[in-house]
């Protein structure tokens, strides 16, 4: 019988919880065989520019593999994404909240009293979100283990999108334990790309909460 493992990447848990984390751990997810063994499946290139495919979107130009389609700002110039910033924060009443609900072991996994707030501000297409510094296909442009250190957020948990109006756009990647947009309690829809407007708060891990703001006056 296949061991549950923690959801946060620490590996197998002997019980319910991560005992590194104390993140409640779930059963893996079945594994399919590659087509020979001892080598991985090909992955595909992108039509755009030939770069290999780890994700829905190419690392290098944002060709979305899922639509056929390039990116909006691969599209034409003049297609911006300045004078947004993202600022990470932590919230207290989200940690309670997953206390609460018997997600998180406040023993194992403390609340981080003494995290500071972290800005970055948003350029380029992409700007993933995640923790351990790399996601596939390249950095991350929002590295939580520098910021907060929360166990609960996915490796590669979400992507921030520029748009070719200048706006941005979000997508969870597919993370394990999902990603909220301001008071919702239901979490996007993995791969789907959802608007944002100043001042949007995005909610994910155990006390992970981000604002994305426009600054007026900003140039990114």
């Amino acid at each position: 019988m296949s061991m549950p493992h923690c959801p946060a990447g620490h590996g197998p848990a002997p019980s319910d919880r991560c005992g590194v984390c104390g993140v409640g751990a779930v059963e893996p997810a079945e594994v399919a065989a590659p087509a020979e063994e001892g080598t991985p499946p090909a992955r595909p290139p992108c039509p755009e520019c030939g770069l290999v495919r780890f994700g829905r979107f190419c690392e290098a130009c944002g060709y979305d593999f899922t639509t056929g389609t390039p990116h909006p700002r691969t599209r034409g110039p003049g297609a911006r994404g300045g004078g947004w910033v993202a600022v990470v924060d932590t919230d207290l009443d989200q940690y309670r909240s997953m206390v609460e609900r018997g997600l998180l072991d406040s023993e194992a996994v403390p609340f981080p009293s003494h995290a500071r707030q972290h800005r970055t501000v948003l350029h380029g297409w992409q700007v993933t979100i995640g923790r351990g510094g790399v996601a596939p296909g390249g950095a991350l442009g929002i590295d939580l283990d520098a910021c907060s250190g929360d166990p609960a957020v996915s490796h590669a948990h979400a992507a921030l999108l520029a748009r070719a109006d200048g706006s941005w756009a979000v997508a969870d990647l597919g993370s394990t334990n999902g990603t909220t947009l301001n008071g919702d309690t239901v979490p996007l829809a993995s791969g789907t790309e959802v608007s944002l407007r100043s001042e949007d708060r995005l909610r994910m891990g155990a006390w992970t909460v981000i604002t994305v703001r426009h600054e007026t006056g900003r140039d990114g």
